[in-house]
């Protein structure tokens, strides 16, 4: 037996999509969008809009590395942070960043 905060560790997945009920897809995807959102802003990152937030497991396992890629950035939604090999942006200059595709994948920099 472990015992763990359930919204960063475990969201299972029991129940049809669109049952209104708990434990579903949906449910899932959603607790694991507000645990990678968490990681960007723990980073130094904001995320403006709810939506798709994504960090590629690649890039970090638990939110740990962040930093360069978040520290005072801003991102809308839909957000997926990847490694270069998945076709991200090197962490540079902020500048560079901004002007780089797809260092979140669809979502925007400001």
């Amino acid at each position: 037996l472990m015992n763990v905060v359930r919204t960063e560790e475990f969201s299972g997945i029991k129940n049809p999509a669109g049952s209104g009920k708990a434990d579903t897809p949906d449910t899932a995807r959603r607790d694991i969008y507000n645990l990678h959102r968490k990681w960007i802003e723990a980073a130094g990152g904001r995320v403006v809009n709810e939506g798709q937030v994504e960090v590629s497991p690649l890039l970090s396992y638990e939110g740990e590395g962040l930093a360069a890629l978040c520290q005072s950035k801003t991102f809308t939604t839909p957000v997926y942070l990847a490694t270069e090999a998945e076709g991200g942006a090197p962490a540079t200059s902020a500048q560079e960043q901004e002007d780089e595709v797809g260092i979140c994948g669809p979502s925007t920099v400001l």
